[in-house]
């Protein structure tokens, strides 16, 4: 659903329209909600206990420095250079990445020691 709407932010905010614009923008915060929603109770779950808020401390903080910082840099350059598709198919693309980064993680938590070891 994610791709989806990325894919739809050209036609979406090029329209003119201020119910399209409206819309998009709901689409765009509801998937927003479908991440973080279970983000809260996902993250601490990929950490034993002794190390699980720094864990997750760095996780989500590193994430939003890596991602959310470097993201309105890079949209605003691709609009300027190839216009709103173009920022489209970097969203579509980003949400795909993190699909493929989450695919080993199905169905199991991920354990690391405080030494940086995989656990068992």
């Amino acid at each position: 659903m994610t791709v989806a709407v990325g894919l739809l932010l050209a036609p979406m905010l090029g329209s003119g329209s201020l119910s399209l614009v409206g819309l998009f923008l709901c689409l765009a915060l509801m998937v927003m909600g479908f991440v973080y929603g279970p983000l809260g109770a996902w993250l601490p779950s990929l950490f034993p206990a002794r190390v699980r808020y720094t864990g997750t401390s760095m996780t989500f903080n590193l994430g939003g420095i890596l991602g959310g910082g470097v993201a309105p840099a890079l949209a605003q350059s691709l609009a300027q250079s190839g216009g709103l598709p173009y920022v489209g198919l970097y969203l579509a693309g980003a949400a795909l990445v993190s699909l493929a980064a989450l695919y080993p993680l199905r169905g199991k938590p991920v354990v690391v020691l405080a030494g940086g070891e995989p656990g068992p």
